[in-house]
């Protein structure tokens, strides 16, 4: 996605990644796949790469959530576009930013640092995931450094994108997401042309503006949230460009974030969503598969692929809201029944 759009501004991406698909590798000039976001695995890797190349600036994605001393060293070395370490810092010092949300009046499902008496009625979330990994109900596991018990919130997840500049907040849009099951909480899948009610949007809106005040937020970025009726709950911030931004094509977010470009939004907005499909079983990608145009994320040839892990991600877009759900579920079982079954 990131290499993606960075082409289409004319910047030349050079991409370490933990998978290296062959999208990322047909758009890069240069892709290094790596099995760990480490700092000592980043560093060789860039110290490698800048003998080569003359890296100026660095864009980062999802999956440094756990390893804020890689954007510390790279930050030292390079131009960071988007949220600073240090912001990353504050905000997975969850017991200060629960704190930050009661001083705001921000609400949120609650919390315990400590096992509470009704546990089964509450999950498990780590501060140093993102996208649902990790996120699982009570097992009876002891927590894990960055974990926290977070009571179980029924209601319709959502998530706003927006754009931070100079204290001031742009929101993009708003939108419907989904998990794998009603016991797997990872992404798997977001629409654009969400119906959210004028006051929630409201609200969400002014939760951004009062958390910007405490946290420089800088960049895209998106505020997951889940409302029922008509109490709404943030749940978190994904402080780097969110898949999200894949349904604004007409949008020329990445410049916006890298060079506080403004934005002119088009008159009218295509229906658009992302799915991520995953794995029913163990299987390996033929050498021979044909990749529909509109399935991204594009595995390596002859990888295999184990069972609940990704496969690639497919988009679709339409007049309605039933026509693209529509148009994903058949290229859901399209990717299913013929890709994987050849």
């Amino acid at each position: 996605m990131l290499a993606q759009a960075a082409s289409k501004i004319n910047l030349v991406p050079i991409v370490i990644d933990l998978f290296a698909d062959q999208d990322t590798q047909a758009i890069a000039e240069k892709v290094v796949c790596i099995d760990a976001l480490s700092l000592v695995k980043v560093q060789k890797v860039v110290l490698d790469l800048m003998t080569e190349y003359n890296i100026k600036s660095v864009l980062y994605g999802s999956g440094l959530e756990g390893n804020i001393d890689v954007l510390f060293w790279l930050e030292g070395l390079f131009l960071l576009h988007g949220n600073s370490a240090q912001v990353h810092q504050r905000y997975c010092n969850t017991q200060d930013f629960f704190k930050h949300l009661e001083q705001l009046n921000i609400p949120y499902p609650a919390i315990s640092f400590d096992q509470p008496a009704n546990a089964q009625c509450y999950l498990i979330k780590s501060a140093h995931n993102s996208g649902g990994v990790g996120l699982r109900s009570y097992d009876g596991s002891n927590l894990q450094i960055g974990e926290y018990y977070q009571q179980f919130q029924k209601g319709c997840a959502a998530s706003v994108l927006f754009i931070a500049e100079k204290q001031c907040i742009t929101i993009i849009g708003f939108h419907r997401q989904w998990t794998v099951s009603a016991i797997d909480f990872s992404f798997a899948g977001i629409i654009k042309q969400m119906n959210v009610p004028a006051r929630i949007s409201k609200a969400v809106r002014r939760w951004l503006e009062k958390l910007i005040t405490v946290y420089a937020l800088k960049g895209l970025g998106s505020l997951d949230f889940i409302w029922d009726g008509e109490q709404c709950y943030f749940l978190e911030l994904n402080l780097r460009p969110p898949a999200s931004m894949l349904l604004y094509p007409e949008l020329n977010l990445l410049a916006a974030h890298m060079m506080q470009e403004s934005l002119s939004k088009p008159a009218k907005l295509t229906v658009r969503a992302l799915q991520t499909v995953y794995a029913k079983t163990d299987c390996e990608i033929k050498n021979s598969v044909n990749w529909p145009e509109w399935a991204a994320d594009r595995p390596q040839k002859s990888v295999r692929i184990k069972e609940n892990q990704p496969i690639c991600s497919i988009m679709a877009d339409g007049k309605t809201v039933g026509q693209v759900e529509e148009r994903l579920q058949n290229r859901k079982s399209f990717i299913q029944n013929h890709v994987l079954n050849r």
